[in-house]
């Protein structure tokens, strides 16, 4: 059985940290001409982070720390990582190495 939930209940939910303040929606970063774009993005713990491919060429997103790694992703492809901590990420692509980005996650 699904329950509304109270607004005193939202409150308390909010406060604990259970309930977004806001709706989370996803944050695309769009691989062109060999770059990440934006570069740097801060998302939230928790929201979807779409990787897009409009290259012709295949690239991958790959935290420098190893904690994600796309694998190929492939010309007009795409790929999504949820991040689960916070923290400073710095990724590049293993296939150019020229190209680098930035997650700051909150």
């Amino acid at each position: 059985m699904h329950r509304a939930v109270t607004p005193v209940a939202a409150v308390a939910l909010l406060l604990t940290g259970l309930m977004p303040s806001r709706p989370v929606r996803p944050s695309p970063i769009h691989i062109r001409n060999f770059a990440f774009a934006p570069a740097t993005d801060t998302v939230r713990v928790g929201q979807a982070v779409t990787f897009r491919n409009h290259d012709l060429v295949p690239h991958s997103a790959t935290a420098d720390s190893g904690g994600f790694d796309s694998g190929s992703i492939a010309a007009d492809g795409a790929w999504r990582f949820v991040p689960r901590r916070k923290g400073v990420v710095a990724y590049h692509c293993r296939f150019h190495p020229t190209m680098h980005g930035t997650l700051v996650i909150r």
